[in-house]
């Protein structure tokens, strides 16, 4: 019998994979084929007008994704640079939404005795509920992609849901941690900003008391996040102070935009994109709901992160907080998930 209940469930959870791999790689192809159309009449205008050599921080800073168009455009000697924006898009937002949903099903009760009669029914309607919320949840930051399409995005996106994945997997063995600096490197040529202030919230959370037990010590935390804000800090300050030293903003470009950000146009678009997840404040805070490692960290570093962008980024770009709110879409299922729960149980 209980053999017959693993079995059905281990079926279960491969049929639910299953479909929402197809569901990822239709959410994927879908934006990559507006990216491709984004950037083939964005290449198309530029073809018009004279070409400018100027380069303007800090899209000068951002050095990985230029090189690997141009690597990836010589080696399979394609003419039209969209289709490698498109499927670098694709490929990379579907291993960041990949794993972001594995972060989200993760510790959902699967062991073999929970699983038995009317407790293993209500598993299963739980996790239905997790994965369900988690699809439409991300449906929200992928419509602030394509309108101010940056080829970074979606790179920096998959950072952030790699460097949770190695975190919660680090205290196992070594090898996630040195694959979390790896990425950091990487990341830190394509945005050295989000490596830098994800490593501080996890410096800074290491120290609140036992908020970050499941990726391992206080001390094993720290260093962590202390060797990410080096690593970014160092790749930044060679690339600013080093590599291009004499580069300014675009002529009439502020680098403080928070005065601008005041203004209704971008305030709407802040409050937009910002809406679902205010949402998910308010049921955490009726609902007590007690955080993970994951989701803890999660929201340290957005909440770290929103005062900056507002501050030296234009609010109406959203895409520029677009890694943090997929991100946010697994702490969304999981607590919108345990209302649901609450409510039943009402």
């Amino acid at each position: 019998m209980r053999g017959q209940v693993e079995s059905g469930m281990e079926d279960y959870e491969r049929r639910e994979k299953l479909f929402v791999r197809y569901f990822l790689l239709a959410v994927c192809l879908t934006l990559a084929h507006f990216v491709h159309s984004s950037w083939f009449m964005y290449f198309q205008a530029s073809l018009k007008t004279p070409a400018s050599s100027t380069l303007y921080a800090p899209e000068a800073y951002r050095v990985m994704m230029p090189m690997l168009w141009h690597f990836l455009s010589s080696v399979f000697a394609m003419k039209n640079p969209a289709w490698v924006a498109a499927a670098l898009d694709g490929l990379f937002g579907y291993a960041a939404l990949w794993i972001f949903y594995r972060l989200t099903i993760q510790e959902l009760p699967t062991q073999p005795e929970e699983r038995q009669g009317r407790q293993g029914r209500q598993n299963r309607q739980q996790r239905l509920i997790v994965v369900a919320l988690y699809l439409a949840m991300i449906q929200f930051p992928i419509n602030w992609i394509v309108p101010w399409q940056r080829p970074e995005t979606m790179p920096t996106s998959l950072f952030l849901a790699l460097a949770l994945f190695c975190l919660a997997r680090s205290r196992r063995s070594g090898t996630w941690l040195a694959v979390l600096l790896a990425a950091t490197v990487f990341q830190s040529f394509v945005r050295a900003d989000v490596p830098f202030v994800f490593g501080a919230a996890l410096f800074i959370l290491s120290f609140a008391g036992a908020t970050l037990q499941d990726f391992g010590s206080r001390a094993a935390n720290a260093m962590k996040g202390a060797l990410m804000v080096v690593i970014a800090g160092s790749v930044q300050g060679y690339l600013q102070f080093v590599r291009y030293p004499h580069l300014s903003y675009t002529p009439g470009t502020s680098v403080v935009q928070l005065r601008d950000n005041l203004l209704p146009h971008n305030l709407l678009s802040l409050t937009l994109a910002l809406l679902p997840f205010l949402l998910l404040a308010v049921a955490a805070f009726k609902t007590r709901a007690r955080l993970n490692s994951v989701e803890s960290l999660t929201i340290a570093a957005a909440l770290l992160y929103l005062p900056i962008w507002l501050t030296v980024g234009s609010a109406g770009e959203v895409r520029i907080f677009v890694p943090f709110l997929l991100a946010l879409c697994v702490v969304a299922a999981r607590v919108f998930a345990s209302c649901f729960n609450a409510l039943e149980a009402a």
